[in-house]
């Protein structure tokens, strides 16, 4: 590489990484829970819903802090049977107006949503639903979103953990994240790098072997951040795919000194 071309690339670096997202830490480091439902893969027009909520605001919502009165609400739609990346999605987050127990029924809540705000996503709102929807909550078990009519509209099962083998956080920004498969062309792309140049090179070596601990520190990290999707989104356009990029392009050596820069810039961020 002529040194034109390292100080153009070196400064594009320089810049992207210097616009990571500072972390905004949940002040009191509780961490969401996620409940969902499965569609059926063998079907069409196929719908699957998942939310991420605090306990903290369930358990005693009179104390719990604005960040833990945060709901997110995902839905992804799938239009063709065994489609694995979805069709379109959406994203809305609200805030948590009040909670009450459910009359006439042990340890379920009654969880009001006010300020609806679309986050992302082309799939339209349903019809069935009211624009802040309200959730019938038993804790570790399930959560029910209500229509219009206070009728159960779609049962969502508790999930142990929001990021189950997402112990990567490039896998988490882009199946997690935006709702893509895990052999989605990003991720394809990107192991064809690890297997095919990273794999022969010391620099590559080194760094697949330190990347065993950053990407689960990474995303053990961002997940207790509150600005968490603002994060995901950047590292997806910023980090992701560029590198994908510079990959279909054979520009393999860029696109492990992109990646080599951007690793060490989130350790310092936020590990």
């Amino acid at each position: 590489m002529n040194r034109r071309n390292f100080i153009r690339k070196s400064g594009a670096l320089s810049i992207a990484i210097a616009g990571l997202p500072l972390a905004r830490k949940i002040s009191n480091q509780n961490f969401p829970v996620a409940y969902e439902s499965k569609k059926n893969s063998e079907l069409p027009d196929q719908y699957e819903y998942n939310i991420e909520i605090f306990h903290e605001a369930i358990k005693d919502f009179p104390n719990a802090s604005p960040a833990d009165k945060q709901l997110k609400l995902y839905c992804f739609y799938y239009k063709e049977p065994k489609q694995d990346v979805a069709t379109d999605y959406l994203h809305y987050e609200f805030t948590i107006a009040s909670v009450t127990k459910a009359p006439k029924e042990d340890a379920v809540y009654i969880i009001k949503t006010t300020k609806s705000t679309k986050k992302s996503g082309e799939l339209a709102w349903p019809q069935e639903l009211p624009a802040n929807p309200v959730f019938k909550v038993s804790m570790n078990e399930y959560a029910k979103l209500l229509n219009k009519k206070g009728e159960v509209f779609i049962e969502m099962k508790y999930k142990t953990t929001i990021d189950d083998d997402m112990d990567c956080f490039i896998t988490t920004a882009c199946v997690t994240e935006r709702g893509l498969a895990d052999d989605c062309e990003e991720l394809t792309t990107l192991r064809y790098l690890r297997a095919n140049y990273m794999s022969k090179t010391e620099q590559g070596k080194k760094l697949l072997d330190e990347y065993q601990t950053l990407g689960p520190d990474v995303v053990t990290a961002i997940a207790n951040c509150e600005n968490r999707n603002e994060i995901y989104d950047y590292l997806y356009q910023h980090m992701i795919t560029p590198a994908v990029k510079m990959i279909k392009n054979k520009e393999y050596q860029n696109a492990v000194d992109w990646y080599q820069g951007f690793a060490e810039q989130l350790k310092k961020n936020y590990c």
